[in-house]
């Protein structure tokens, strides 16, 4: 059983010439697992995550011409608090392996968006990816940090983003990240890939089902694929902020 509290937050400010796109993407939720097979739930003193996101992307375009901008942008990726290798020996004591910007990842680009209504992509090939592992209770080498808690490489950036009801009252939500860094040989086995993607059944303005799928794959971390699959039932709270004249 997971119990999750998320918020999906978006700003967008439009003038002549340019547009501030501003989103925040954060999630914690904690799951309670019966391990010994003879109680509802396991009385362990480390949480078992569900979620633990912290999201955040700012983007400032310039308009050009036929849906063209040209933009600067950032994001940072994070956690709330502790995770922990478990075992299957219930006697071994977990192994913790992240915490609260332990790592981070912050990405800075300059490049070029196509931006529609309901998707835009973006392409930079000036792009500077940090890595930051803050926590001196975790190892910066699990996270490709060689020297020092940081480190900074140069590469190039895609992002593909889709939002859009595909039916009545089903929502497909998308966002595909490609980061490979110039330092490295193999374009296809070593890029980055965050692949997020949800399908959010409406029942009505409060009450949703929904699947979601995310793959991650960074080498720096892991040569093997990454999934994480969720699926429930959610009440929603939506509002908009009213612009006063």
């Amino acid at each position: 059983m997971a119990f999750t509290i998320g918020y999906v937050g978006t700003y967008t400010y439009s003038a002549k010439n340019y547009i501030w796109d501003s989103r925040a993407d954060l999630a914690f939720g904690f799951l309670k697992i019966d391990m010994n097979d003879d109680k509802i739930f396991d009385d362990s003193k480390y949480l078992r995550k569900s979620d633990d996101k912290i999201d955040l992307t700012s983007t400032f375009s310039l308009k050009m011409k036929h849906n063209w901008n040209c933009n600067a942008s950032v994001n940072l990726k994070s956690q709330f608090y502790d995770s922990y290798k478990f075992y299957a020996d219930p006697a071994q004591e977990p192994t913790l392996i992240s915490t609260l910007f332990a790592p981070a990842y912050m990405l800075t680009s300059l490049g070029f968006e196509y931006k529609k209504t309901y998707w835009n992509a973006s392409f930079s090939f000036i792009t500077g990816k940090n890595t930051f592992v803050l926590d001196e209770r975790i190892n910066p080498s699990d996270y490709g940090v060689k020297d020092g808690r940081s480190y900074m490489g140069w590469g190039s950036f895609v992002r593909f983003y889709f939002k859009k009801d595909v039916m009545k009252n089903v929502n497909l939500y998308t966002r595909v990240e490609l980061f490979w860094e110039y330092q490295k040989k193999e374009i296809f086995r070593q890029t980055d890939v965050n692949w997020e993607t949800t399908v959010t059944f409406n029942v009505n303005s409060w009450l949703s089902a929904f699947a979601s799928l995310n793959i991650i794959y960074d080498t720096d971390y892991s040569l093997a694929r990454q999934l994480y699959q969720r699926s429930g039932i959610q009440l929603n709270l939506d509002w908009k902020s009213v612009r006063r004249k």
